[in-house]
């Protein structure tokens, strides 16, 4: 495993070497807290992978998987090295959604953190009401500051950041602040949202979980 948080970031997010006298095919899968979620195959050599897609938006560990090769046969890939290109010390990830009544008003998910090379994530904002949908795909002024937060252990329970994207209804570019705090493990009830600028909206989690983790 390692031993920062690794991060969904613009483009490439894993980089895995597989070395020896045979170009060998493997599987690569992420996880943290015990799951496992699938990212790619590479025919060997070396390899990128993307958590774009996947459903997975940090991980902490990389299982790699020897394919057969067309024969059927599965010697084993021969990996050198694995090396996670977005590692942050600080980050908040999750999502969930905000009703009215019965409806959902508003939903959301992503991720921001804190890398040495600045801050990287991104945010997807779908307000129901109107059938738009907004992809935030640039992080800045990422802050995290508020009383420790649980579950995971992070000595902020409070995350703040601006963000840049483009939505469904033609607005490129959109920006909105976002402050999220992550109230409780069970984030229902319990977290909070305050979005402004190209939506504004506010209030507690009818569902869903946000977690301010920390390296």
């Amino acid at each position: 495993g390692f031993d920062e948080v690794c991060i969904d970031g613009p483009g490439p997010d894993l980089t895995v070497w597989e070395v020896g006298p045979a170009v060998e095919p493997y599987a690569v899968s992420v996880g943290q807290d015990g799951s496992s979620t699938p990212v790619g195959t590479d025919d060997g050599s070396v390899g990128t992978f993307d958590l774009a897609g996947s459903g997975a938006s940090h991980f902490t560990s990389v299982t790699i998987t020897a394919l057969g090769d067309a024969s059927g046969n599965t010697t084993g890939a021969d990996i050198d090295a694995v090396e996670c290109l977005y590692a942050a010390t600080h980050l908040v990830t999750g999502g969930g959604q905000i009703t009215s009544g019965r409806r959902v008003r508003w939903s959301f998910g992503g991720n921001a953190g804190q890398t040495t090379g600045g801050a990287v994530g991104q945010l997807q904002i779908v307000d129901h009401a109107n059938r738009v949908s907004c992809h935030f795909d640039v992080i800045e002024d990422l802050a995290f500051s508020g009383g420790e937060a649980e579950s995971p252990d992070a000595s902020a329970d409070t995350a703040s950041f601006d963000a840049v994207g483009a939505c469904t209804d033609g607005t490129d570019p959109a920006s909105v602040h976002v402050v999220i705090h992550d109230g409780s493990e069970s984030g229902r009830t319990a977290d909070t949202v305050e979005v402004s600028g190209r939506f504004t909206f506010s209030g507690v989690l009818s569902g869903g979980n946000f977690q301010v983790h920390e390296s």
